[in-house]
């Protein structure tokens, strides 16, 4: 079977894509559009000829089966999409922030027109996760799904593991190496796992979800204190998107984590990804590779496009496609129970410890360890993990202890994964 395809974007993917592409001659490349002619053209990928600055050339080509998106962004790309689905063609596409802001509307265009939408390539890069969640894994129920599903994050909070870097420093260096951009907001505030995590958790619960609900903490206040102190307790500390689809509401949050050593997630080194899921019947399965990067992302673009061929006239227009018949009830952060690590700095004088304590128990908050150190002069730091409570009680305990007299500052609260 022979099937003809218009991209949209050639950077990164995009020219990951054609490489590949050199080895499956059936798939026809018809139109490229892209915003610079020239550094197109210097590729060496494709005919000149078959590259345009104009993106309705690519969806409306009458020759053009299948339009693969990978120009990003939501409005002007959302129009193009839809203009390509009542064109009667399918659409491929590896953006996450449309898929999780507009994937309802374009879902509906898609299945008027019988037309379908992948978007293997919108989470997890390489990772085929969506594709399994909804077919190998259809007979379960997910329960409990986290993920390290942003590859630069997990690179800054490795590099201030293994090489003692400050936050600023590996950033800096994620983005000398093209790991992050120059305006770094969308990863390291957790923008970008936020939208992955609302693509995941409408697949495991069926449901639309609320992009404005879900509770986002990125990493900017993460410090080396915190990964020493991560390190000496056993843990390491990761930016988990986590999907608890458990009761009447879904938990869905973004934040860092401690993460046992013990846990795979907590081993998942450099730029690299992983989403462990909960099963009802194949119980914990974790999936760890690439998420992002030329070829990575470019693969999951490939094998949602041999599908395509594969199943051709029998594919349906929902393949794809979460059953959004209902709207997800999400669970207000407060009412989240968690672990938390608290590290303190205070004066070193007696009875400072004895009313942190108090403090803990009038909350109902059972305190796992406490330790003292760094005693320098009359000053010193204290850190605690404590068994799980409510953010709401949390925030009750934390302004009990800021307003004693001995406590100089909350100087770092994380949760811990407890699972």
């Amino acid at each position: 079977m022979v099937v003809k395809i218009g991209i949209l974007g050639c950077g990164t993917v995009g020219s990951g894509l054609l490489e590949l592409l050199k080895n499956y001659p059936e798939i026809q490349v018809q139109k490229v559009a892209v915003r610079d002619l020239p550094k197109a053209h210097n590729l060496g990928l494709l005919d000149t000829a078959l590259f345009t600055k104009n993106p309705e050339e690519v969806v409306t080509n009458p020759d053009i089966e299948v339009v693969v998106e990978l120009m990003g962004g939501i409005e002007l790309t959302k129009k193009l999409l839809i203009t390509a689905l009542n064109n009667k063609k399918h659409v491929i596409t590896a953006n996450k922030d449309l898929v999780a802001t507009a994937g309802e509307e374009l879902f509906a265009v898609a299945k008027a027109n019988g037309k379908t939408i992948f978007y293997e390539a919108a989470v997890a890069g390489g990772i085929p996760i969506i594709t399994n969640l909804k077919q190998s894994l259809k007979g379960n129920v997910i329960k409990r799904l986290f993920g390290i599903i942003n590859g630069t994050t997990n690179f800054i909070l490795d590099q201030m593991k293994r090489k003692g870097a400050s936050f600023s420093d590996a950033l800096a260096q994620a983005q000398e190496l093209g790991y992050a951009e120059s305006d770094p907001t969308n990863d390291v505030d957790g923008h970008d796992a936020a939208y992955k995590i609302a693509i995941l958790a409408s697949i495991i619960s069926g449901k639309k979800i609320d992009m404005t609900k879900i509770y986002r903490e990125g990493i900017r206040n993460i410090s080396q204190a915190d990964i020493k102190s991560a390190e000496k307790r056993g843990y390491a500390i990761k930016l988990l998107a986590i999907a608890l689809n458990e009761g009447d509401e879904l938990d869905i949050r973004v934040h860092p984590v401690f993460v046992p050593k013990e846990k795979t997630l907590a081993n998942v080194n450099a730029e690299n990804n992983a989403v462990m899921i909960d099963g009802s019947a194949v119980g914990e399965l974790t999936f760890i590779g690439r998420g992002a990067g030329s070829l990575a992302t470019a693969s999951s673009v490939l094998g949602d496009l041999l599908m395509l061929m594969n199943q051709g006239a029998n594919i349906s227009s929902q393949f794809m496609v979460a059953p959004h018949t209902e709207e997800a009830k999400l669970k207000s952060i407060n009412d989240v129970k968690n672990p938390f690590y608290i590290r303190v700095s205070m004066h070193d004088k007696v009875g400072v410890l004895k009313d942190l304590g108090l403090i803990t128990e009038r909350n109902n908050a059972n305190v796992r360890f406490i330790d003292q150190y760094e005693i320098k002069g009359d000053s010193a730091l204290a850190d605690f993990m404590i068994d799980p409570i409510s953010e709401k009680s949390m925030k009750q305990m934390l302004k009990e202890i800021q307003e004693l007299p001995s406590i100089k500052a909350v100087e770092s609260i994380i949760r811990v994964l407890d699972v």
